[in-house]
């Protein structure tokens, strides 16, 4: 299953002039718009790590040209043979892939130069930085993995715009999910007021389970996230359209 969706961050600044200096025009406002492919590979579970799914999403990549691709329950060995196609198409794209479970259900082949393990992965066109893979621990986020089996990774994608972009893969049961993702809001929630931040995955349950900690007020929560693909064919409106505005 895939999608792709358009996201337009913006970001306002301010500038202090002195008493006695004209008055200046207000800033320029950055404008940004991405277009974000996410593809659950289900390689560790269904797939066996083969190459042939990872063909599918190449053929996407190339018919949809997305800034940012995330993936969730891929092999590492098909995050590598993605890497290579994409080399090969000359598409040049950053990535980062992070470690979820080893061999999981035994089907991650290894191949490609990889090891046998499954996860998380972001592509980007943009350069990347700070990555970081966390991992959950029952309902709490943990950064050191000892036998976890779930977790997300995120990076920082350095578009004109900086963003930082998570790959999230949450539990499917529904109350295990809707605290994970508020765990998630709980430690990023600093953050999310100094740069725009981009979650996308597999969150194993509808919008209004995540709503009351995730969404925003403007979209029916407690929370400072939007969601921006429910202007997909038969996922209904979009709740807001997403801006950044740091505080001043």
């Amino acid at each position: 299953m895939s999608f792709s969706t358009t996201v337009t961050a913006l970001l306002i600044g301010t500038v202090l002039t002195p008493q006695t200096a004209a008055a200046e025009p207000p800033p320029v406002p950055i404008r940004q718009t991405l277009k974000v492919l996410h593809w659950n590979m289900a390689g560790a579970a269904r797939n066996d790590g083969d190459g042939p799914p990872v063909d599918r999403l190449m053929e996407k990549i190339s018919e949809l040209d997305p800034d940012v691709v995330t993936i969730n329950e891929v092999c590492h060995s098909q995050a590598t043979f993605l890497r290579d196609e994409l080399q090969d198409a000359g598409i040049q794209m950053s990535w980062h892939f992070g470690r979820a479970s080893s061999n999981w259900f035994n089907t991650c082949n290894g191949l490609f130069g990889a090891d046998a393990w499954a996860g998380n992965a972001i592509f980007t066109k943009a350069p990347i930085g700070e990555q970081k893979d966390y991992w959950f621990s029952g309902n709490e986020i943990v950064e050191e993995r000892s036998n976890e089996t779930r977790g997300f990774t995120c990076l920082t994608a350095y578009f004109a715009l900086a963003v930082r972009t998570c790959s999230v893969h949450t539990d499917p049961n529904d109350d295990n999910a809707r605290a994970q993702t508020a765990a998630i809001a709980a430690k990023f929630a600093s953050d999310v007021d100094q740069r725009p931040y981009l979650l996308a995955g597999d969150f194993n349950a509808p919008p209004a389970v995540h709503q009351p900690s995730m969404y925003a007020p403007e979209a029916g929560g407690a929370g400072k996230f939007y969601e921006v693909g429910w202007q997909q064919p038969n996922l209904g409106d979009a709740t807001h359209e997403l801006q950044y505005s740091p505080a001043e």
